[in-house]
């Protein structure tokens, strides 16, 4: 078989065909009714197909090999079966206005994955339903592989702190974030799973969590002490206005109401007095 071969299947390639296929069945044995050479044979045909698959892949590496340009020494320690006139004639070939066309058009096609429509004999987009699904598929997907936020206001979540406990929760008319009422144990399952056989979780995060928990907790305790040295301070610092108003009324009631209306008078005639 040569690489400037068009089609296998093509007319005056009958020969060749058959050669092909007697080396086949020389090589492999086949039980009845495929050990013999007729075209209307599945496993010929399926033969013939591989065939003209394989021609096609060796005139795309040796192709490409062209376009990069190497030469047919290097291209030669790869394929071995390659010819050098035959090499020749289709490094030719392939500077032809026929064979740049062709490219062209399989260039177009290629990206946009067209296919023939056998109703329309039209080139249409092959599964373009399916693929903006795959694509949309594969962002959620990416995005659920990103890893966890870490930040104070995200903190950790329990292992039972589910849609479906929370969902309970609300039917039972608790706190969603309250742990369910099954005493440990995983809804679901019974009285035979264990959180802790249930939800597995690495060391690390464990860790962690643990280590956040520690700091949350030392968090709120430093509030704590802020805010109570604050109500403290506030206690002991009064306003002057509440002082005097304090002291009014104190003096008010340990003095007779004559004396307090003598020195109201004694202040107002400029304390001068007789």
């Amino acid at each position: 078989m040569s690489i400037n071969t068009v089609k296998i299947r093509g007319e005056g390639n009958e020969h060749l065909v058959e050669l092909c296929l007697q080396k086949l069945h020389r090589r492999y044995k086949f039980p009845a009714p495929y050990n013999n050479l007729e075209r209307s044979n599945p496993v010929n045909k399926l033969a013939i197909t591989k065939m003209s698959n394989a021609l096609s892949s060796w005139k795309s590496r040796v192709k490409a090999k062209i376009d990069k340009g190497e030469s047919f020494e290097s291209i030669k320690k790869g394929e071995p079966m390659l010819d050098e006139a035959e090499f020749q004639i289709f490094k030719e070939r392939l500077d032809s206005d026929d064979a740049k066309a062709w490219t062209e058009w399989g260039e177009v096609l290629c990206p946009a994955r067209y296919t023939l429509d056998r109703k329309t004999m039209e080139f249409v987009t092959e599964h373009d339903d399916v693929r903006k699904f795959e694509e949309k598929l594969n962002e959620q997907l990416a995005k659920a592989d990103l890893p966890e936020a870490e930040s104070s206001s995200q903190g950790s979540t329990e292992p039972w702190d589910t849609p479906f406990n929370r969902a309970l929760n609300i039917l039972k008319e608790r706190p969603v974030s309250k742990p369910p009422t099954s005493a440990g144990r995983v809804c679901g399952f019974g009285t035979s799973m264990k959180f802790r056989e249930y939800y597995k979780e690495e060391n690390s995060k464990k860790r962690r969590r643990s280590a956040m928990s520690e700091e949350d907790k030392a968090e709120v305790e430093e509030l704590r002490k802020k805010v109570s040295m604050l109500e403290e301070k506030q206690a002991n610092s009064m306003d002057k206005d509440e002082v005097d108003k304090l002291f009014e009324k104190k003096l008010r009631d340990f003095l007779p109401p004559q004396v307090i209306e003598g020195i109201a008078a004694w202040n107002a005639a400029g304390r001068g007095g007789r």
